[in-house]
């Protein structure tokens, strides 16, 4: 019963830094472009700028979360077994 509860707490734990931290990024990647000079958006489309944004942040997210809680529990039990 307890391994249930501490497993469901690590899952949501690490969802929610991931979800924080995407928000972060994709704050400070919107802040980047608005600072950009003028000439920037004449050689950079929007449509791909946007699409770029988008999908790199979506990479950044599905490669962390429970996945990161979860290397980190192997790794440390790795650790403990040795």
């Amino acid at each position: 019963c307890g391994t249930i509860v501490v497993g469901n707490f690590q899952v949501a734990f690490w969802s929610i830094a991931c979800e924080r931290q995407t928000r972060r990024l994709r704050e400070a990647l919107f802040r980047s472009i608005l600072h950009k000079e003028t000439s920037y958006f004449d050689t950079n489309k929007t449509g791909q700028l946007n699409t770029r944004l988008t999908e790199d942040v979506n990479k950044v997210h599905d490669g962390t979360g429970d996945k990161v809680g979860s290397a980190l529990q192997f790794f440390l039990l790795l650790l403990l077994v040795l």
